[in-house]
C-alpha cells in the first residue's frame, strides 16, 4: 500500500525494540485499559499485543479500525 512504511532488515528490529519499550513504559499489557494507536499503520502494536484492547487509527482509512478517532473512548493515546 502506497504511503505505508514496510519495516524490514535492521529497521524492523529497531522498530520492534521501540514498540516493546513503549509497551513497557506505558504498561500497555494491563487488561483494563483501552489504547488508541494513533497512526497505527499496519497495526504492529496490535500484533504485539493481540489480547489487548487496541484501537487503530490511521490517516489511510483502509488501515483504521475507526472512521473518527475523536469518537473513541480510550485511556492511553
Amino acid at each position: 500500500m502506497k504511503g505505508v512504511t514496510n519495516y524490514s532488515g535492521i529497521s524492523r528490529y529497531y522498530f520492534r525494540k521501540l514498540l516493546n519499550s513503549i509497551i513497557n513504559i506505558g504498561c500497555l499489557t494491563r487488561p483494563s485499559i483501552r489504547v488508541l494507536d494513533f497512526g497505527c499503520g499496519k497495526g504492529e502494536l496490535k500484533k504485539l499485543l493481540p489480547s489487548a484492547n487496541i484501537i487503530g487509527y490511521d490517516i489511510i482509512p483502509q488501515l483504521s479500525d475507526v472512521d473518527d478517532w475523536r469518537k473513541v473512548n480510550f485511556d492511553i493515546l
